[in-house]
């Protein structure tokens, strides 16, 4: 995936900017670079000015030395895939506390609910569930999770609304618009598009499409999830459209 300087730095600006960004002002622990996530994890922080504690080896895989290690260096926004944080706070439940927490961000996997209100429980910290793949430069859609259920389906975090400077559809197969609560596609349109694919012309012509909704030319990026609106306005993830 070709993404250029420009989606990246515009990426990286609306997270500073944008009041849905936790803000990073603290030590954060990057997660492996081949992560597209691990880029903004290293450069967020130092555009604000915070730290970035990069975590020895091994640390990663062992639940309980991870936990001591964000209490150590008072760690104040710290990202997770869902199935590592529930290993994780299962840990944490008989660690140290940890009150420099403020924000754990979750992506990668769908966030149980029940796993978000373990991160207020245990940690007194917001969860913010974030989804994005790579072609639209890390994260496009953002939701901080409420301490009340409200706006959520029964067992899974919605994905939410598009980040700033991007837009999201949520189309059927002859690229309208699906009502309120109706299952589409999700397509993401904006600045932070990727090129496409290098020395895949063909497969970024099937990926890259026309934005119908553009008068300019735009492209959207048809992400093969499919998704619904619920009706607060946020996006809630259903499947992959393939499986």
């Amino acid at each position: 995936v070709t993404v250029p300087h420009g989606a990246l730095a515009n990426h990286m600006a609306g997270w500073r900017d944008t009041s849905r960004s936790p803000g990073a002002t603290g030590s954060s622990p990057a997660p492996p670079t081949s992560f597209d996530a691990s880029v903004w994890e290293l450069w967020l922080p130092l555009m604000n000015g915070a730290e970035v504690c990069v975590l020895p080896d091994g640390v990663n895989q062992d639940p309980r030395a991870l936990v001591d290690w964000m209490g150590r260096f008072d760690v104040t926004v710290a990202q997770f895939v869902p199935s590592h944080l529930a290993l994780v706070l299962a840990e944490a439940a008989d660690a140290a506390p940890l009150p420099a927490l403020r924000a754990v961000l979750c992506g990668g996997e769908p966030l149980p609910r029940a796993l978000a209100d373990d991160i207020a429980r245990t940690w007194h910290a917001e969860a913010h569930n974030l989804y994005g793949p790579t072609e639209a430069t890390i994260d496009a859609t953002a939701h901080r999770v409420p301490e009340d259920a409200e706006g959520h389906a029964a067992d899974t975090v919605p994905i939410g609304r598009p980040v700033d400077t991007m837009r999201a559809y949520v189309l059927d197969t002859r690229l309208r618009p699906v009502p309120t609560g109706v299952t589409g596609e999700l397509y993401l349109a904006g600045p932070n598009l990727a090129r496409g694919y290098l020395g895949r012309p063909g497969l970024t012509a099937e990926r890259f499409v026309a934005d119908p909704f553009d008068t300019t030319g735009a492209r959207m990026y048809r992400t093969g999830d499919l998704v619904r609106w619920n009706r607060h306005g946020l996006i809630e993830y259903v499947s992959r459209a393939d499986d």
